[in-house]
């Protein structure tokens, strides 16, 4: 893909586009300090040096500003998720499902910096691949809007918006009954005794149905 015609002599530094890496989901929860943005990637094939992509924020309708979050290097098989975050905090509002993630970034993230009205763009060997929104476009009141809640792109490639704001006032996924992220599994609801001072207290159970025994 960087073919140089005027070139006589192969210095090894060809390469080609793989797309090997896609954008999953744009995330502005509504936690305080921006603490609830973050870029959600997944690998489509196995990659063996993810620095080769990086990630830009268009903010503003502004135009793109290439890449201003560069990737380790490090390995990352097909299927795994990856999570760019302005703080390590969002941690917090994910819980048990934040190991969905296979790779949590949290370097250089100063550029995380989208506001709901922000495209994303994906870079691969510097040049654009793939982008969420209009990077020309200011995304309030855009069916891409997704001020204080997020995007997800689904398994057939089409973008679901969560409702904006829908994450206003609430400290943690399993608590937000309106738009949980999509990646998190859905709570199956176990019936038991749910007091560990009774005799018959069951672990697994997250709902009580008044079943506990006691000596």
């Amino acid at each position: 893909d960087n073919y140089n015609a005027s070139a006589n002599t192969d210095d090894g530094s060809c390469y080609s586009l793989t797309y090997a890496l896609s954008l999953k989901g744009v995330l502005d929860l509504s936690l305080s300090s921006s603490n609830g943005k973050a870029i959600h990637l997944r690998a489509t094939e196995d990659i063996a040096d993810l620095s080769v992509f990086g990630v830009g924020v268009a903010n503003n309708g502004g135009g793109t500003d290439g890449v201003e979050v560069e990737l380790p290097a490090i390995s990352v098989a097909a299927g795994e998720d990856i999570l760019i975050v302005r703080s390590m905090l969002i941690s917090e509002y994910f819980g048990d499902c934040f190991s969905e993630f296979e790779h949590v970034i949290s370097e250089g993230t100063s550029a995380v910096a989208q506001n709901g009205d922000d495209a994303i763009e994906l870079f691969e060997h510097g040049q654009h691949i793939e982008a969420f929104g209009e990077l020309d476009v200011d995304g309030s009141g855009q069916w891409w809007e997704y001020e204080d809640s997020w995007a997800y792109k689904n398994d057939g490639g089409a973008w679901m918006l969560a409702q904006p704001n829908c994450t206003d006032g609430v400290t943690t996924n399993a608590d937000n009954e309106s738009c949980p992220y999509p990646i998190c599994p859905v709570p199956i609801d176990v019936s038991g005794c749910t007091d560990e001072t009774a005799n018959n207290y069951n672990a697994d159970a997250n709902v009580d149905d008044g079943s506990c025994e006691y000596a």
